[in-house]
């Protein structure tokens, strides 16, 4: 196919416990939340060694949190 992805690497061994419940939790919401209409979607996920792939649905428009970050405050409209 000519689609494109996006993979979220996620490296396991720099993560501590909560951090990684909060991975699990990540990826469950992902999937029981799969084909909302403004909910990003996830894929696939594979597990290598130290290492998480999240294969999800490549989103355009730049990054979310330079944005957020540069303009500092958002109307709920905005938002």
């Amino acid at each position: 196919t000519n689609k494109a992805y996006a993979v979220k690497e996620i490296l396991l061994s720099k993560m501590d416990s909560g951090e990684e419940s909060t991975l699990h939790d990540e990826i469950a919401a992902l999937k029981l939340l799969r084909g909302g209409p403004h909910i990003v979607r996830l894929y696939d996920v594979f597990f290598e060694d130290d290492r998480c792939f999240m294969v999800m649905e490549e989103m355009k428009g730049g990054d979310l949190l330079l944005r957020i970050q540069d303009k500092e405050v958002y109307t709920e409209r905005e938002a």
